[in-house]
């Protein structure tokens, strides 16, 4: 109810005859226009022009249906015709201005009262197209609320990417990422040799926004280039900083992607900043390479460089590596000795003869063999990870001399290129006697995987002789040695399908601050009630309401205030310029805000239609926790009526709260909307005069009636139209209103000024209850 009329004008509406006047002003970006019926003289401040033909009436638009199912935008909707006459006529000011741009202004006023006690009853836009016609000289304006002026996407749209951002309300989980800014990739035309200093491709690069010279990446290698011509990249030196972080020359698949060396591929997740943003997920699976992550930005971003995102999975296929016979100083391996500077190494036909004087041992280091296999499949990064080793083994074939006893132990010695530190597995084989020896070491599904992938192995067998005397000879002769690693090279596979955890934190939680928000999108916020917000939000504080979820950006502002106003059970009600925030309530736990008696209204225009049967719900479904923007709904509440049920036969209703995340909450929407659906109702729909100048939506009245059986009628305001009569067309200030009153039987209206009326009222009506001795305290008489 309205509680802001100056005392003057409340005042004149209690006088006996008075009927205030319409002031219509059209805020044009050239000036202000001022519009009546008549004209006031010194009366008012501005000049007004006596143009306006007919007031017509000013109706709410939204349906009943709308009104009880909490899906209603506030709509309100006015007519009137203006004289399209004088040196400039009004209808060739739209010729400069489109009318949706034009705010107009509705106010009333009595005469005789200072200009400061006219009332603002609302604001409005001029609908296009407007209708004039030449052979009247008659302009007729539809005029539509303000607030359906603009109803823009709730989320930000990207002039880069043409994405619209989504709008993050608490803590949600996997927000998809949409791709922003510059992208240079092509694709290779053909597998790509790792000789290849022309790199042929699917497109143009020069086009993808590649320049010439510059760098790019194929995997993991980097390469240079010197030009571009066509569809090729020219002039290009492969293997460029192989390393710890790059790769060595090797070949490439056709199809593969070639990104832009040293550019950042950028994603957006929601609209920002936001206080915490991540982890990132790469097809499902938390992306641990690197990336930067901007939360400060809007919308937020999340950067890769030097090329989309990538997955690694495992070859199903493995790749062996051996290497055989080495020689004393080759490339392929080296002979070493521990213990014993003394010790003699001789050289037969490309074989080892070792021979131990003072010590017992001696080694075979086969490190270049591994090494070797990374580098001609491509597979070395260093840390990065890119093989998973299967099996290594070591294999002595050879012969020694008296009867000591050989043995053979093997280490699997892995170390980061470049960083000290390493892991073992060690076992042992034994050979005894004099004459030929063949041991094999095999080190199989011993730990090799996880984080033992991808770095420099080394496989050594330590071979000893027990043959302690001083200075005896022990003589061994090795004819073989085969140093040989088997592994699963990893995939490595793009991806731009990337999602994002993403918190607001709370400062956006509470809904009447969430829809304050949205009404900021649409760029009403200033017109806010702030009284009955913060009455709205402290109520939501106090019963535990809170929003958690994703809402997405390609969503029009004016559908989100509906659904969130449906899941926090709250209204949103237009009227005098200003928007107020109600909880809504059943109206059994409403207070009164105006009766009318039989003298206050035309009590022959009452009618009263009963609520269909097929509309009513008596089993609701609310489905909520929806935090996983990927996923469905993870909780479901229901309630239901069971003697609605038996009564009228199971109609129910299923409602997706994707900003509901509590079940306390949940069951206290569900069991509110029950209440009110469950049942058949009455509207009931009256004339009455300016007794209800101060009423809305949502007020609760009760309607005294002059009928023996239909005596009192308590509901709430779900319709109000105004029916301006002032000045030319002689008319009088009347107003329509509908009220939804809980009764549960069919009224029907009669011939001329009989009403029928069947009650079945259900418990008490306002804490009054029924039975002999008239209405009041007592009851309702017979």
């Amino acid at each position: 109810m309205r509680t802001d009329l100056p005392q003057e004008f409340l005042a004149e509406l209690a006088r006996q005859g008075r009927k205030p006047r319409q002031l219509l002003e059209f805020a044009f970006a050239s000036g202000t226009i001022y519009v009546s019926d008549q004209e006031y003289g010194s009366a008012l401040a501005n000049a007004y022009l006596p143009i306006v033909e007919n007031w017509g009436e000013l109706a709410d638009t939204s349906t009943i249906e709308d009104v009880i199912r909490g899906t209603n935008q506030g709509t309100r909707q006015a007519t009137v015709t203006l004289l399209n006459i004088g040196a400039i006529p009004f209808s060739s000011r739209f010729n400069d201005e489109a009318p949706e741009n034009t705010e107009v202004s509705l106010y009333q006023w009595f005469d005789g009262t200072p200009e400061s006690a006219k009332v603002l009853i609302d604001r409005f836009i001029v609908q296009d197209p407007i209708e004039y016609s030449e052979a009247s000289l008659l302009l007729a304006l539809d005029l539509v609320s303000l607030n359906q002026r603009a109803d823009p996407y709730i989320g930000q749209l990207s002039t880069e990417d043409n994405n619209f951002y989504g709008v993050v309300i608490g803590s949600v989980s996997n927000a998809p990422g949409s791709q922003y800014g510059a992208r240079p990739v092509v694709e290779l035309a053909g597998d790509l040799s790792a000789a290849a200093t022309t790199i042929a491709c699917t497109s143009s690069p020069a086009t993808a926004g590649f320049t010439a010279p510059g760098s790019i990446v194929i995997d993991f290698e980097q390469i240079s280039y010197t030009g571009i011509s066509g569809n090729s990249f020219t002039g290009c030196t492969r293997g460029v900083s192989a390393g710890t972080t790059w790769s060595a020359a090797f070949p490439h698949s056709s199809g593969q992607k070639v990104f832009k060396y040293n550019h950042e591929y950028l994603y957006s997740f929601g609209q920002g900043p936001l206080p915490v943003v991540g982890p990132v997920y790469v097809d499902g699976v938390v992306y641990s390479g690197p990336h930067t992550i901007y939360k400060d930005r809007n919308p937020v971003q999340v950067g890769f460089l030097h090329g989309d995102p990538w997955i690694k999975s495992t070859s199903s296929t493995a790749v062996t590596n051996n290497a055989d016979n080495f020689t004393a100083g080759s490339v392929g391996g080296t002979v070493t000795w521990e213990n014993n500077t003394s010790a003699a190494i001789q050289s037969d036909n490309g074989v080892f003869r070792m021979a131990t004087r003072t010590a017992s041992s001696w080694t075979i280091n086969a490190v270049y063999a591994w090494q070797e296999a990374q580098q001609s499949t491509g597979i070395s990064e260093g840390i990065a990870s890119h093989a998973e080793l299967v099996s290594a083994k070591v294999k002595l074939n050879g012969y020694q001399t008296n009867g000591g006893v050989i043995t053979m132990q093997d280490w699997g010695f892995v170390r980061v290129i470049g960083v000290s530190g390493y892991w073992e597995a060690s076992d042992s084989k034994t050979e005894s006697g004099a004459g030929d020896f063949d041991l094999t070491m095999d080190q199989t599904s011993r730990g090799w995987s996880g984080a033992k992938t991808g770095y420099q192995i080394r496989l050594e067998a330590l071979c000893q002789t027990n043959y302690s005397s001083a200075y005896s000879r022990t003589l061994c002769q090795l004819d073989m040695v085969r140093c040989e690693i088997q592994y699963k090279p990893y995939i490595k596979t793009h991806s731009t399908n990337l999602t994002c955890d993403l918190s607001s934190g709370t400062g956006n939680t509470n809904p009447a601050d969430a829809i304050t928000s949205v009404l900021g999108i649409i760029g009403i916020a200033g017109a806010i009630d702030a009284a009955t917000f913060a009455t709205a939000k402290t109520w939501f504080t106090t019963n535990g309401y809170s929003f958690n979820g994703f809402i997405p950006g390609d969503m029009r502002c004016r559908e989100v205030l509906v659904a969130m106003c449906q899941q926090c059970r709250a209204r949103l009600i237009y009227n005098g310029g200003g928007i107020k925030l109600i909880i809504r309530k059943n109206v059994a736990d409403k207070d009164i805000n105006l009766h009318f008696t039989a003298a206050s209204t035309q009590q022959k225009s009452i009618g009263v239609a009963r609520q269909s049967v097929r509309d009513v719900l008596n089993k609701v479904q609310i489905r909520y926790a929806a935090t996983d923007v990927l996923a469905s709904y993870t909780a479901v509440k229901e309630v239901k009526d069971q003697a609605s049920i038996d009564k009228f036969g199971l109609q129910e209703a299923v409602l997706d709260f994707y900003l509901v995340n509590d079940g306390t909450m949940a069951t206290a929407l569900a069991n509110f909307y029950i209440a009110e659906w469950a049942n058949p109702f009455a509207l009931v729909t009256f004339n009455t005069y300016l007794e209800a100048f101060p009423l809305e939506f949502d007020d609760v009245v009760v309607l005294h009636t002059e009928f023996s059986k239909f005596k009192v009628i308590k509901g709430d305001i779900t319709g109000l139209t105004r029916v301006f009569g002032s000045g030319k067309n002689g008319g009088i200030n009347l107003f329509r209103i509908t009220i939804k009153a809980s009764v549960r039987s069919v009224v029907e209206a009669g011939l001329a000024d009989t009403i029928a009326a069947t009650e079945q009222f259900s418990g008490t009506l306002d804490g009054t209850g029924y039975g002999a001795g008239g209405y009041g305290e007592g009851g309702y008489g017979a």
